[in-house]
């Protein structure tokens, strides 16, 4: 069997998984033809396209979707933005869609939370759009595959996929005990507040005035710093609107860091032993307070972090996961 991941690399998970899906024995490529990072496009992998079995899209998007939207086709002609995937269909491939986020989550009048990413992002508003281009998607898609339990809300069918992590990349660096101020750190997503980056900035103004904490917001900074900023950090604040944890969240976890994030009440039940500490906006103060005076806390959360990304995150773990779905299809 056959695997080629493409066209958008989203936080690397196409990368990690084909690594790994071939180290399972299961010759695995990738191929990223998003046109907006034209100095980093991976065409080395389409003479694969022929001999693939299995095309696992990613984001929501075909070979020719990236160079439809380059061309601002998509959304004038959804067909011109799929055309490969009836070609695809006859050359006989097997088609899972791989959904991550904002690609397939809309706003909803109906969400069972008032505060959510779609109600801060005017762009994903665009409730009627994504369901007509995810019927599209259906004529042709074997499988679809959700990376967080939330998008199941908008892909009921959908079989739902963690995202992949190196563990080997992430060396265990549990908080350590130097007293105040404890380091926490934060990784803002974009200026539109998918993360609920101003609640987590502002339940940290008096933390931060009293000299308890000292933030870092983990955004324009290289790749090394990225790391030692997590690497020092005591504790890290993920996403508050979402309802569910990011890639973000789960490196933290792999370092041995306590993470604080919101998960909607409605989807605990899909991870045994979550041990993410639940914090909304209104909560976020009092949750902030509570990780800062409990030593034991933070350290025990740390511990349950490392062990819980080994048990679902590995990127072997993922494969094999995604190996037994491309199997049944």
């Amino acid at each position: 069997m056959i695997i080629l991941h493409a066209p958008i690399d989203i936080a690397r998970q196409m990368e990690i998984i084909s690594r790994a899906q071939t180290e399972l024995g299961h010759p695995s490529f990738y191929l990223d033809v998003t046109p907006r990072r034209v100095s980093n496009l991976s065409f080395r992998s389409l003479p694969v396209i022929p001999f693939a079995d299995i095309i696992d899209f990613h984001y929501a998007r075909s070979f020719v979707t990236p160079i439809a939207e380059a061309l601002r086709f998509r959304n004038r002609n959804p067909a011109a933005s799929t055309a490969d995937l009836p070609i695809l269909r006859k050359m006989g491939k097997r088609i899972i869609f791989h959904f991550h986020g904002c690609d397939i989550r809309y706003y909803e009048d109906g969400m069972d939370y008032p505060l959510n990413s779609c109600f801060h992002c005017y762009r994903e508003r665009a409730g009627r759009r994504k369901k007509n281009f995810l019927a599209r998607l259906r004529r042709y898609a074997d499988k679809f595959v959700v990376t967080t339990p939330d998008l199941l809300w908008f892909v009921q069918d959908a079989a739902y996929v963690p995202t992949a992590l190196r563990i080997e990349d992430w060396k265990f660096a549990p908080p350590k005990n130097h007293g105040l101020p404890l380091k926490v750190v934060h990784a803002p997503s974009n200026p539109y507040g998918i993360k609920g980056t101003d609640y987590v900035l502002e339940a940290l103004k008096p933390f931060v005035s009293r000299g308890q904490v000292a933030l870092t917001l983990v955004q324009n900074m290289s790749r090394r710093q990225v790391l030692e900023a997590c690497r020092q950090a005591d504790f890290a604040i993920d996403q508050l609107l979402v309802g569910w944890y990011g890639v973000f969240a789960q490196e933290m976890m792999a370092l041995g860091k306590p993470v604080v994030c919101y998960i909607n009440r409605g989807l605990r039940g899909h991870q045994k032993d979550l041990p993410i500490i639940n914090a909304d906006p209104e909560s976020l103060p009092s949750v902030i307070e509570k990780v800062i005076s409990d030593e034991k806390l933070r350290k025990r959360k740390g511990y349950e972090g490392r062990r819980f990304v080994e048990r679902v995150h590995d990127s072997h773990v993922v494969a094999k996961q995604l190996i037994r779905l491309y199997l049944n299809c």
